[in-house]
């Protein structure tokens, strides 16, 4: 999470070049792959090999996940800050699934704030 969080921070206010930057990275693809990670965490076997964060919390794998996922949405959402040039959002569209990213990020938040996504199914 703490690597999400930087580059979070690198683009915000916005930072335009640092946005293109970014953009033009893997990072998307990455966040991709971060957002669909589910299932049960590794076999305790596993969890030896497991370094920083994760391999700290690896009793509480599902909260671990969740926070990079959140990490990971918070980065996405500052690459588009004040993005008035269509270069970023479609670099990012390109390496992004819309459908998968919606459906993460509607998990995420019948985990952390369920009567938010009901209030916004209300008013949709």
């Amino acid at each position: 999470t703490t690597a999400m969080d930087a580059l979070a921070e690198f683009v915000q206010n916005p930072c335009r070049p640092n946005q293109k930057v970014l953009a033009d990275t893997k990072l998307c693809a990455s966040a991709s792959e971060i957002l669909d990670i589910q299932g049960s965490p590794p076999a305790s076997g596993e969890w030896e090999g497991l370094v920083g964060e994760l391999g700290v919390l690896c009793g509480d794998y599902e909260r671990a996940v969740n926070e990079l996922k959140s990490s990971t949405v918070t980065a996405l959402l500052a690459m588009l800050e004040c993005a008035d040039d269509k270069y970023i959002p479609e670099r990012m569209l390109a390496s992004l699934d819309p459908n998968q990213l919606i459906d993460n990020v509607n998990r995420l938040l019948r985990t952390y704030n369920p009567s938010l996504l009901a209030q916004l199914k209300r008013d949709a």
